[in-house]
């Protein structure tokens, strides 16, 4: 994980941080329309959720809202959704905000063919809260 990121989660009070995945964009993931990051079951790297949020969104499939994640240009932290799909092959999705936020913010540099790394990580003093960091490798190569 770069340095300022690094920094930017201990700002927060942030901890426990694991990467959860390095992935290229898709189209799937670019689309106004899908208005998804596709985070697939078989390319988790780490576990990331607490046994009450693994039963909550993966068993019950319920959405967990509210979700802060730091965007790759380090100037904004959006709130996303975290929910499961079922498609092909079961998928976690950050959604709500992903392109309208996420996506189309020019500073993140994010398109088709970015190399992206997804990193989870608690706030403690916020109730062990899950937080979410997108670091663009394109950015930092």
């Amino acid at each position: 994980m770069p340095e300022r990121f690094k920094n930017k989660i201990e700002e927060m009070g942030g901890s426990k941080v694991v990467r959860v995945i390095q992935k290229q964009l898709f189209w799937c993931d670019t689309t106004n329309q899908n208005n998804r990051l596709s985070i697939p079951f078989k390319q988790i790297e780490n576990n990331f959720l607490e046994p009450e949020e693994k039963q909550w969104v993966v068993d019950r499939e319920k959405p967990m809202e509210n979700v802060k994640l730091i965007e790759p240009c380090l100037n904004k932290v959006t709130e996303v959704t975290l929910k499961k799909w079922k498609m092909s092959s079961t998928t976690l999705n950050l959604i709500t905000t992903w392109h309208k936020e996420v996506l189309c913010n020019a500073a993140n540099q994010l398109q088709i063919g970015s190399t992206v790394q997804l990193y989870a990580f608690r706030l403690a003093h916020n109730n062990n809260e899950l937080c979410f960091a997108l670091v663009n490798l394109d950015l930092v190569n």
